[in-house]
């Protein structure tokens, strides 16, 4: 863990490096092509892909061995990492989108065997508020309606209200911009828009990702490659100039220039592919962007991305520790940005090596409310004495009741 100052210190922009006190086997191994979601209190992670290997003068193979799918979470106060109880949990399925909302946890789409064209089009819903039942949480898998939505893996989600949308990914080549949606009153898939190939930059599409606002899905970055070859490296990579637009009140789709960082010598970030992208959950209108790899280097630079304006910003202060591909991201309500797993590239004099990284680390990406301040630095300086404290004698000192169940829940795992 960095070393602390004696006295608190509100820092947005600057990571702080978790302390890790447990040992491996009380973690989940480190992993790629995965996804987190998060609330106030925990990360949860769908840990399914492959583990990793440190490699010393290698491109991009990995040395990996599979990991069946199993769902963890990581308490922020305590610091620790439990496994959840699951049923009916989708065993393997790599390169899936995790959703949160509320204790609603969604896993969706993904596949079986890496790079091969096989997979099913499922979708599995959790209430992670029955963690504590004797069967743990139990998980619903809501199946394709009438054929729809088709195969295919590589698929980011977004929610809003009763619906989830999905932007297709890699399925029978001319699929790669179908929008579907799921009512989650029915449990029915619906298609909105079937794009049968007609748009530019789809073809064989992978890895994109997507936004939600205003009614509008924003689907940014991928990599295409010809049918003949599936190889995500040597494809090449989607360009950040221009974006797809759908339009949630027509059912169309538009291409759509961005507007550059004029501030910075990059005006755009690089071609790149295996970031890590989030949606602010705080500033609907932002996304972030960190991290990534182009086939030749891997990038720490961090991006931020405006809705509303179509606008880029590279945050020049603002930075990864090290450049690091296959991570993951998410954002707290109260505002703080966490990345997690993938892999580490470090550069030596004559060589440079790539390492797995199961570290977590934090950095608050704008002001919060002030009673959020006062929380971080009532942690800072007395989170011992806290979890020692039962809930009354909490509540007795004044503090607030959601602070106080998140107490309760730390304490839970110690």
């Amino acid at each position: 863990m960095d070393t602390e100052p004696l006295e608190y210190q509100f820092k947005p922009f600057v990571f702080t490096l978790k302390d890790k006190t447990q040992p491996p086997v009380d973690r989940p191994l480190p992993k790629v092509d995965h996804n987190i979601a998060c609330n106030n209190d925990f990360i949860f992670s769908y840990a399914c892909g492959h583990s990793l290997q440190p490699l010393v003068n290698v491109g991009v193979t990995l040395g990996t061995e599979h990991v069946e799918g199993s769902l963890w979470k990581y308490n922020f106060i305590a610091g620790l990492w439990e496994n959840i109880t699951c049923r009916n949990f989708p065993g393997s399925l790599k390169f899936n989108s995790v959703l949160l909302s509320g204790s609603i946890i969604f896993i969706h789409g993904g596949k079986g065997i890496r790079y091969h064209n096989q997979s099913k089009y499922q979708t599995f819903i959790g209430d992670l508020s029955n963690e504590h039942n004797e069967n743990g949480v139990e998980f619903e898998e809501i199946h394709c309606t009438d054929g729809i939505p088709k195969n295919g893996y590589g698929q980011p989600i977004i929610i809003d209200g009763q619906y989830l949308y999905s932007v297709n990914g890699v399925a029978e080549h001319e699929h790669e911009m179908d929008v579907y949606r799921l009512d989650l009153s029915t449990k029915k898939w619906k298609l909105l828009y079937e794009a049968r190939g007609w748009h530019a930059d789809t073809t064989y599409k992978f890895k994109h990702e997507v936004a939600y606002y205003n009614k509008k899905i924003y689907m940014f970055g991928g990599v295409h490659f010809p049918s003949t070859n599936t190889n995500a490296i040597t494809g090449y990579m989607n360009m950040f100039q221009k974006i797809h637009i759908f339009d949630l009140s027509s059912n169309t789709w538009q291409y759509s220039q961005t507007v550059p960082d004029c501030q910075n010598s990059f005006c755009y970030p690089v071609n790149r592919i295996h970031h890590a992208w989030v949606q602010c959950v705080v500033q609907k209108e932002f996304v972030y962007m960190s991290g990534g790899y182009n086939g030749v280097k891997s990038f720490n630079d961090i991006w931020r991305f405006n809705l509303a304006t179509l606008e880029w910003c590279l945050l020049k202060s603002f930075f990864l520790r090290e450049p690091t591909y296959f991570h993951s991201m998410t954002i707290t309500p109260a505002g703080q940005l966490y990345y997690y797993d993938g892999v580490v590239c470090k550069t030596h004099l004559y060589s440079y090596s790539i390492s797995p990284n199961d570290n977590i680390q934090c950095a608050w990406i704008s002001v919060p409310k002030l009673h959020a301040i006062c929380w971080d630095a009532m942690l800072y300086y007395f989170k011992n004495q806290m979890l020692k404290s039962s809930f009354e004698d909490l509540k007795s000192l004044g503090i607030p009741s959601e602070y106080c169940r998140s107490i309760t829940k730390a304490k839970s795992l110690l």
